[in-house]
């Protein structure tokens, strides 16, 4: 009797362990299960096309000379301006954004006038997350001759969505709304080439972001002082060249009065010349016409 109750406390004691070990592994699975569907969840929602809304500045770059220079950075207006900007900027730096809105367009009326060629160099300062794949995104959009308009785009993203601007799928989903090639994009966005050319531009060092340079000189990040180092620059210029301009007027000058006189010489030669020529002719008329006189009386004498 004793040894039959033993008997059942034992078994009782086994199957309360197997029950928990039964309890455990449903534990595991289910943990499993639902790692497995938060992570199909969030593949699925980094896959759905982002909102990616689109500044009304794009147009803007239309008839304006989009390149790089020898280093692979764009650039925007003719390449062979008097005057280059740099800028180092980051699409996530508030205080580069704020040149954005702010201060850009006045850079560029110079870079329409010819003035100017505007070179960006990208870099990674910021709050808001994901600035490299902003950079890269820019990078790729040139690549097929929209850097300006990406540009224009990621800014405008900073400014309405926020630390949110670059996630998900919002940047390709941005190539696509201004007319990029998305197969050619997305071959770009994680390439080597784009990962060296972000390398050089992390080469020079700089205090902040924005820092310009215009002509190879640092300038405050202010856009009047900018200007105002394009306006001397450029008066330096014309005041190079005044000289030349005067040298040519007073060319002009000689050779016209060379020219007048040399006419007026000419013309007293051939006045010469005709006088000469009618005085010779008239002489031998009146020589002629004393001799033939001078006959006809000798022949009335002799008759």
């Amino acid at each position: 009797m004793a040894k039959s109750s033993r008997a059942r406390t034992k078994e009782r004691k086994q199957e309360r362990q197997k029950q928990r070990q039964r309890n455990r592994q449903y534990l595991i699975i289910g943990a499993i299960v639902i790692a497995a569907v938060a992570l199909v969840g969030l593949y699925a929602l980094a896959n759905l096309p982002s909102e990616a809304p689109l500044p009304d500045t794009l147009d803007r770059y239309a008839e304006i000379p989009q390149s790089v220079t020898n280093d692979g950075f764009p650039m925007l207006g003719d390449p062979s301006a008097p005057i280059e900007v740099v800028e180092y900027a980051s699409f996530a730096c508030v205080a580069c954004k704020e040149f954005h809105q702010n201060s850009f367009d006045d850079l560029l009326a110079r870079v329409e006038a010819g003035q100017v060629r505007f070179v960006y160099i990208p870099r990674e300062i910021g709050t808001v997350p994901n600035a490299e794949g902003a950079n890269r995104g820019a990078v790729c959009a040139g690549e097929q001759g929209k850097f300006w308009e990406m540009h224009d785009v990621l800014f405008h993203w900073h400014d309405v969505l926020g630390n949110s601007a670059f996630q998900g799928n919002r940047i390709s989903t941005g190539a696509e709304e201004i007319g990029l090639n998305v197969d050619t994009f997305n071959s770009c966005f994680n390439s080597s080439r784009v990962s060296d050319l972000l390398t050089r531009a992390r080469i020079d060092e700089i205090s902040g972001t924005p820092s310009f340079k215009v002509n190879g000189a640092d300038v405050e990040p202010r856009i009047q002082a900018i200007l105002e180092a394009i306006d001397s620059l450029l008066e330096t210029n014309i005041s190079d060249t005044e000289p030349d301009a005067v040298d040519t007027e007073a060319t002009a000058e000689v050779t016209e009065v060379v020219s007048e006189e040399a006419t007026a010489e000419a013309t007293e030669s051939v006045d010469a010349e005709v006088t000469e020529t009618v005085s010779e002719e008239a002489t031998v008329e009146m020589t002629e016409v004393v001799s033939e006189e001078a006959t006809a009386e000798a022949t009335e004498a002799s008759e």
